[in-house]
């Protein structure tokens, strides 16, 4: 049986406040077009703070994203 170490992502880099307004709306379901008409930016501009949230927290994709939110109080889940 194969045994893989755990990952540790460590950063000191922590998320710029328009990164963490992006982390927020990617939490709510919006994709990069839906976020830049929002926050007045173009597509590209967002898909590129997309990749900048992607390397800060060590993630790979929108689910490592909402992840890190949770853990890390960016966002909350409200339950019914």
């Amino acid at each position: 049986m194969l045994s893989h170490p755990a990952q540790v992502h460590e950063t000191n880099t922590t998320l710029t406040t328009i990164e963490r307004a992006i982390v927020k709306l990617i939490c709510e379901g919006y994709n990069s077009s839906e976020i830049a008409r929002q926050l007045y930016k173009s597509t590209r501009t967002i898909e590129g703070y997309r990749r900048s949230i992607l390397e800060k927290t060590g993630t790979r994709n929108v689910a490592g994203i909402v992840i890190y939110a949770i853990e890390n109080g960016l966002i909350s889940i409200k339950k019914h």
